[in-house]
């Protein structure tokens, strides 16, 4: 008897119909994590907050919390903050110029791993990993077709190059207040 076999590679329209908080990643379905803690929250809040405050004269770039990235048929990724320099439609279909994740203990290994070697294959300028158990932002910047470290800070004040526009992150100020 042949045994039947589920679908194990989604696509988008698949993705389109799920209830609840899930990525696609190369047709792999993954869960969001639950509701996150709220220090999570709070730094998502403070670094969009920080990045909006640093662009209000900047009429190319905008700051998203969560926003969808739809990167190919078979790969959705929600970030917890993004800094894009061009119209979005209902969803980024580019790269954003700037992306933000904040470590939890369910994502950390994908935001640590994988999404920085696939954000850089895509064209993503910046990458900020934040873990708000240590206060600390790692800051990558995008070297060719990968991420190279430029710091991990607590304390520093980072420019980033967005293109039209130049961002600058107080990061002591920032987790000052986590």
């Amino acid at each position: 008897m042949a045994r039947s076999t589920l679908p194990i590679h989604y696509h988008i329209s698949d993705y389109e119909q799920w209830e609840g908080d899930w990525e696609l990643i190369d047709g792999i379905p993954v869960a969001m994590s639950p509701a996150s803690v709220l220090q999570h929250q709070r730094l998502v809040m403070l670094l969009t907050m920080a990045l909006e405050e640093s662009l209000t004269d900047c009429e190319a770039c905008r700051v998203y919390p969560e926003a969808e990235w739809r990167v190919t048929d078979d790969t959705v990724f929600r970030p917890d903050g993004v800094v894009i320099c061009y119209p979005p439609g209902r969803h980024l279909d580019r790269p954003p110029t700037l992306t933000l994740e904040v470590l939890s203990p369910a994502s950390a290994r994908l935001d640590r791993e994988y999404k920085p070697q696939r954000y850089a294959r895509e064209g993503v300028r910046h990458y900020l990993l934040a873990n708000p158990d240590r206060k600390q932002v790692t800051v990558f910047r995008l070297a060719g077709d990968h991420f190279e470290a430029v710091t991990e800070t607590g304390q520093d004040t980072l420019h980033f190059d967005l293109g039209p526009c130049t961002a600058r992150i107080d990061f002591a100020r920032v987790l000052a207040r986590l």
